[in-house]
């Protein structure tokens, strides 16, 4: 029942004041007790969740079990079938700590519904009828689909979904299903659940945190159309097709410093998988352990850009390095794959800013692409310019056009640093690509070979000569193509591998397309022998 105040001033002489506004109490929350374990009856947890439904106020379960005696915990409620959906359109809470609060010194106090004998209906249903709720410190066990909520703006902590059966049952299907908006989760477990996490029917702006997916052929999947979800500080472990799979999704989903892979419990699959979907962000993860046993033909990624995926932003991850930063986990794996599927070919995708190592399979792999940024990623070291190396190529491209691969910095390569196979309008600007391991080029385009060439075969430029004009500055002279645009690099005694970037200078008109470029003191000793190389580019292409 609801109060309405108003209040009155009298006089001694009995006049009286005007009313005052009205004041509006609402009432007091219903309180519903749970006192057993038992699967249906009077105080039952079955008994408690239809009270919420049928009540006209705001209500909460509180957990005071003490029957069949009072014990010390965990309390297992074994279910015998699923419980009715929950419509309360005055909302509800409901939290396992209030049973700590009834009986803080029986040590364990978790509350456990046992869902093993409903087979493939939810645990726990919260119906789209219903206002935000409040759900806390509770664990769903063996329900082979945990919880589905359909209702808006509910806040989630601490809930649990696992396999406690023993006996060797099949793996969980779904654990835990969101079909609303709004919705602040953190601080969710799951595990042993083929799927862990599923975003479905259109949905956005919810936050999913600070939570814990383990052993599950995928761990969260967001789909049909969900749109504008943040998803962070979560870690994700013991995967074998995707810890998260972003597929058919709307704009502006975001995955932000989370955790892919821990030690002794690697990722087998994908990390990170953007199928059909545009403009989502990826940013600042951490993909640690891929499982160093796999051998398949296909690698797996730590993230891929697949189908009609376009404007993706992949943005400052750290690939293959342990969670302390200091030692590579090698695995057979990719640090970031863009490529077409049966549905359509990628486009526009940006690859920024990334630390990619410990990859058997080449760091970025882009294949049937177009018009993609990948540019200041640090490949086979890190940021404190420690080698680590990589056993391929750095940056692979197959089959594209118009890339652009930028500034971008390629340590210890074994094959190539960059890598083209009949592509065309690859601009490659100033990128820094060295080994130790081998005197391969820093960049192959096949330009001998027309089977595989790329961008023309278009043609390097040819540096004649160095003269050391005073003591500040060195004066390379060559010739190119005419109206190219020629980059020239500092480079290695006996090498074509370019390590540091020194500036451009634009060839004649002229049929030997003559040019020449100052190099300053920088990039240059009094040493017997400077090594310089340099590329061109022209018409929207660059050669070696």
């Amino acid at each position: 029942t609801w109060y309405h105040v108003i209040a009155v001033a009298i006089k001694a002489d009995s006049n009286t004041s005007k009313t005052s506004s009205v004041l509006h109490i609402p009432p007091s929350p219903t309180k519903i007790y749970v006192l057993n374990t038992y699967n249906a009856g009077p105080n039952s947890l079955r008994q408690a969740l239809l009270d919420v439904t049928y009540s006209d106020l705001y209500s909460k379960v509180i957990f005071s079990i003490n029957s069949p005696e009072l014990r010390a915990g965990p309390y297992n409620i074994k279910i015998d079938s699923l419980f009715d959906p929950v419509y309360s359109y005055q909302g509800f809470e409901m939290d396992g700590i209030t049973q700590k609060s009834f009986a803080p010194f029986l040590g364990d106090q978790r509350i456990l519904v046992n869902g093993q004998k409903i087979k493939n209906n939810f645990g726990l249903d919260i119906t789209d009828s219903s206002d935000a709720c409040l759900l806390k410190n509770m664990w769903i066990t063996n329900a082979k689909k945990g919880m589905r909520i359909s209702n808006d703006k509910n806040k989630i902590e601490k809930f649990y979904f696992v396999n406690t059966d023993s006996s060797g049952v099949a793996q969980l299907d779904t654990a835990f299903v969101i079909q609303s908006n709004e919705n602040q989760i953190k601080n969710i477990g799951i595990s042993d659940y083929k799927l862990g996490v599923l975003f479905q029917n259109k949905i956005g702006k919810n936050q999913f945190t600070a939570s814990t997916i383990d052993s599950t052929v995928i761990g969260m999947a967001l789909k049909d159309s969900s749109y504008l979800n943040y998803v962070a500080n979560n870690t994700f472990t013991n995967s074998t097709q995707h810890s998260v799979l972003i597929d058919s999704a709307a704009a502006d989903n975001k995955l932000e410093k989370n955790i892919f892979g821990k030690q002794n419990k690697a990722i087998k699959g994908n990390a990170i998988t953007i199928r059909n979907s545009s403009n989502q962000t990826v940013e600042t993860n951490r993909i640690s352990y891929f499982d160093e046993n796999i051998t398949q033909l296909t690698a797996s990624s730590a993230i891929v850009i697949e189908g009609l995926s376009s404007n993706n932003f992949v943005y400052n991850n750290r690939i293959g390095l342990d969670s302390l930063g200091t030692s590579v986990h090698t695995a057979n794996f990719r640090g970031v794959t863009i490529q077409k599927t049966l549905v359509g070919s990628p486009s526009r995708n940006s690859i920024v800013g990334n630390e990619i190592n410990g990859t058997k399979r080449a760091p970025i792999h882009i294949s049937n692409s177009s018009q993609d940024l990948i540019s200041e990623n640090l490949i086979g070291g890190d940021s404190t310019r420690k080698i680590f190396g990589i056993d391929t190529s750095g940056i692979f491209v197959s089959n594209s056009v118009n890339e652009q691969i930028n500034d971008n910095i390629i340590l210890g390569y074994k094959d190539y640093g960059i890598e083209l196979l009949t592509s065309s309008g690859i601009q490659m600007h100033r990128n820094t690509i060295y080994s130790k391991t081998t005197l391969n080029k820093a960049i192959n385009i096949h330009a001998d070979d027309n089977a595989l060439a790329s961008n023309g075969k278009l043609v390097t430029p040819i540096i004649i000569n160095g003269i050391l004009t005073d003591i500040n500055t060195i004066k390379l002279t060559g010739t190119a193509l005419p109206n190219a645009m020629v980059e020239v690099y500092q480079s290695v005694k006996d090498t074509v591998q370019a390590i540091n970037y020194i500036d451009k200078a634009f060839a004649s008109s002229s049929s030997t397309g003559d040019w020449e470029l100052l190099v300053p003191k920088t990039f240059f000793s009094y040493a017997t022998q400077n090594t310089f190389t340099a590329q061109n580019h022209f018409n929207n292409n660059s050669s070696e």
